[in-house]
């Protein structure tokens, strides 16, 4: 029986490690805006990192700028990335950390805020 009962929580399990693949897997376009300011990019899974690339456009004369959020085994992380302030395109380039891409409980999240603090912000997109 108990051998039964390991097999049904073991299996579970083991469908959500992440297997690196020995290529770059298919990037995950997202879209985040707040105000009069987008970012848009992709992630992409590589073999050891997760790499987020985009640009982040403001066509307002106030700053604005760009924060990943991501949280591995129920830690929580917050990083802001780049910022525009009045009009103009800035390009980001942001690699998440490594221990993201082993935990089958990562996840990570881009956002725009009005400002360079993350006060006044728009909503998060899941892009890990």
């Amino acid at each position: 029986m108990s051998a039964f009962l390991f097999a049904l929580v073991a299996q579970p399990a083991m469908a959500l490690e992440r297997e690196p693949s020995a290529q770059a897997e298919a990037a995950t376009e997202w879209t985040a805006h707040h105000g009069e300011a987008t970012v848009s990019g992709t992630t992409t899974e590589t073999r050891t990192a997760f790499v987020g690339e985009g640009r982040l456009t403001n066509t307002g004369s106030e700053c604005y700028s760009v924060w990943f959020d991501w949280m591995v085994d129920f830690g929580w992380s917050t990083e802001r990335v780049v910022a525009q302030c009045g009009p103009g395109v800035k390009e980001l380039n942001h690699l998440f950390p490594t221990d993201i891409f082993f935990s089958p409980l990562a996840s990570g999240w881009v956002y725009v805020c009005e400002g360079t603090e993350d006060e006044d912000c728009g909503k998060r997109v899941l892009v890990a």
